[in-house]
């Protein structure tokens, strides 16, 4: 497979992802006689940049995990051109991931110390990506110096909406709206975004957290979709089939990169999440994160274009690089 080489500019990542990389367990036991379990690192800023730098974005990863995790979970992201910035943890956060019937269960069974202001310090970005996956990850003053340090700061919520009790991850409402209201981009999962708001209707959920943040909001709505918040304008993007579906995880992680990527090079936002809705739909086809599919000889760029002239309204879209 070909790996393009992410671009610098003036010695910084265009895209700064931040988050734990971490140790997942996953298993998918519905219709299947034994459960089968898959290991692979995962975490939002892992399936986050694994997207952006196959698209080309210059990427660089600031992570908190054990150094005797680093080579292990951390390779597939250099192989790629991935810049990592570790910050040291005398633990790495460690997940289980159980699907029955397309419902997750979740348990934690190691957790990683949150991300401070500190950590940032020598670190700057066109877009910074939050992916925090447990309340309190990424601590408030994190967030306000990730702000200071970039021109668009995009935030995947999930990860603000869940506590843990007894191992377990359960839902939590109590988000501190400062933190959201420093957010130009905010993506939830319908759940969530009910959660956020209590708005039950999607739609008005998306506009409602559009409002919350500075103007952008994206709801997934799985098999029905995607919501496009862009201030009062909302926009629905039907899903895309890629093929049959293996692994959601990362999904979420993997459409809001691909949309800050699509910002970046200068698309408007229909058209940056129409490009993302592709991208997510192909990374649920397989374990792992996002790639082009192999032995095409095509970039990740080709090929997520090539399926979007092939999507249900069969509109080519021209994206810039």
């Amino acid at each position: 497979m070909t790996h393009m080489i992410p671009r610098r500019l003036g010695g910084r990542s265009e895209v700064l992802a931040v988050g734990h990389v971490t140790q997942d367990r996953i298993c998918h036991s519905a219709g299947r006689p034994a459960e089968e379990w898959h290991e692979q690192p995962g975490g939002s800023a892992f399936y986050a940049a694994a997207v952006l730098a196959s698209l080309g974005i210059g990427t660089t990863v600031l992570t908190k995990l054990a150094a005797r995790d680093r080579a292990r979970l951390l390779s597939p992201l250099e192989a790629l051109g991935v810049e990592i910035a570790p910050r040291p943890a005398a633990a790495t956060t460690c997940f289980e991931n159980r699907y029955l019937d397309g419902i997750r269960q979740q348990r934690v069974l190691r957790l990683a110390p949150p991300f401070l202001a500190g950590d940032f310090h020598g670190l700057s970005a066109s877009a910074i990506q939050l992916g925090p996956l447990i309340k309190d990850d990424i601590a408030p003053a994190a967030v306000t110096e990730a702000r200071k340090r970039c021109r668009l700061l995009a935030i995947d919520v999930q990860g603000l909406l869940r506590r843990l009790s007894g191992g377990r991850v359960r839902p939590f409402a109590g988000v501190e709206r400062s933190a959201l209201a420093q957010a130009d981009i905010l993506k939830a999962d319908r759940e969530e975004a009910r959660l956020l708001t209590s708005l039950g209707d999607p739609r008005g959920a998306a506009r409602r957290l559009a409002q919350l943040c500075r103007g952008e909001a994206l709801v997934t709505l799985g098999a029905q979709g995607v919501l496009l918040a862009e201030g009062d304008r909302l926009h629905e993007i039907p899903a895309v089939d890629a093929g049959p579906v293996v692994d959601t995880t990362g999904c979420g992680d993997s459409l809001l990169a691909a949309y800050l990527a699509r910002r970046l090079r200068g698309d408007a936002p229909l058209a940056a999440a129409r490009f993302a809705t592709v991208v997510a739909a192909m990374k649920a086809t397989r374990y792992g994160p996002f790639q082009m599919v192999e032995g095409t000889g095509a970039t990740a760029l080709e090929t997520v274009n090539r399926m979007m002239r092939e999507g249900p309204d069969g509109a080519t879209l021209n994206h810039r690089n």
